[in-house]
């Protein structure tokens, strides 16, 4: 999916310079005087065509009144977009490459450079690379994340570049509950200490974990956790009976265990990963025991992007928006 996600980036900006291309002849044409008179109204339609095409292959969702999350298709990472019935904006993780940008730009209006909440499961390069291109472009007004202490380089590089943005994400801390809107909350529930100086090899585990409620409604969004984290919160006896859950570690066998899947007892799940990846995700044991527990399960390397709403009781997935279907029969 990675390859068809840059086809659609670069049809669209062949689209943009042959309709610019076209109103340019047209003016052209005008200044001289020529045939536009006995041609004009095929230039009309043209023009009409053209623009109905662009309407076609980016323009915002229309409003729902509702929980909007939005699984991108960008590869073997993690990227999600949370619109709340306010219509206020969530980023959670922004995927291996830049392509967390057409991504963003497909379902949001370009000239709105403002989102309003951001996380960052874990200093993971397929969750963290697309930051960068997005801070070029976007601002951010707060920014959440799980930072231990790490020695991934390219992290390492990543995180010098933020400081030309004046880019500090808070530190994750729960278990808490954070306010983000009219019956909206966000339910940290891991990490539950301040592990930004807490040096570890395997920052998986040290992702954030946290319940995005709405009214009685709640998706579950797990990072990259794995078994030991999992193991922590069932022996708490921490509340995780959610709808929807996010799988951890794009189906890797080393979470979503069967336990802590009766504990959150979801209908429908989300695993978000690339095509014919090299690690073998989403593992065959994974997809077996969510079939085993009759949850329906969502893959962006067979589904592209997926969009889930919530009216507060339930949860359904949504119809692709007409210009999304066309962009992709356009590139099979």
């Amino acid at each position: 999916m990675l390859k068809s996600s840059r086809i659609r980036e670069w049809l669209l900006r062949k689209l943009r310079l042959i309709f610019l291309r076209t109103l340019e002849y047209l003016e052209i044409k005008i200044e001289n005087g020529t045939r536009f008179a006995r041609d004009k109204k095929w230039w009309i339609v043209g023009v009409v065509v053209w623009a109905a095409a662009a309407w076609f292959f980016v323009r915002p969702l229309p409003d729902c009144q509702c929980l909007r999350v939005i699984m991108f298709d960008i590869g073997q990472g993690d990227g999600f977009a949370v619109i709340m019935p306010d219509n206020k904006k969530m980023i959670v993780d922004f995927g291996p490459s830049d392509l967390i940008v057409s991504s963003w730009q497909r379902y949001f209006d370009p000239a709105d450079k403002n989102i309003n909440e951001a996380i960052f499961s874990h200093p993971d390069l397929d969750h963290l690379s697309g930051s960068l291109p997005l801070l070029r472009q976007y601002v951010f007004e707060r920014v959440l994340g799980s930072w231990p202490k790490h020695e991934i380089a390219e992290v390492l590089v990543l995180e010098k570049y933020w400081s030309d943005f004046d880019f500090k994400p808070m530190q994750a801390v729960g278990p808490r509950n954070i306010f983000l809107g009219p019956d909206i909350f966000l339910e940290l529930l891991w990490p539950q200490k301040n592990v930004r100086g807490f040096l570890t090899k395997n920052t998986n585990n040290e992702s954030m974990v946290f319940r995005l409620r709405y009214k009685n409604s709640a998706i579950l969004f797990t990072g990259d956790a794995e078994k030991l984290t999992e193991e922590m919160l069932l022996k708490q006896k921490v509340d995780l009976k959610s709808e929807v859950l996010k799988v951890s570690h794009h189906g890797s066998k080393t979470g979503t265990s069967l336990e802590f899947l009766k504990a959150v007892s979801p209908a429908l799940a989300l695993i978000s990963v690339g095509a014919n990846n090299k690690y073998g995700h989403p593992h065959l044991e994974v997809i077996k025991r969510l079939a085993g527990q009759n949850i329906k399960t969502y893959r962006t390397d067979q589904l592209g992007d997926v969009i889930l709403r919530s009216d507060g009781k339930t949860w359904s997935v949504e119809d692709k928006p007409l210009w999304q279907a066309w962009q992709e029969w356009l590139i099979r």
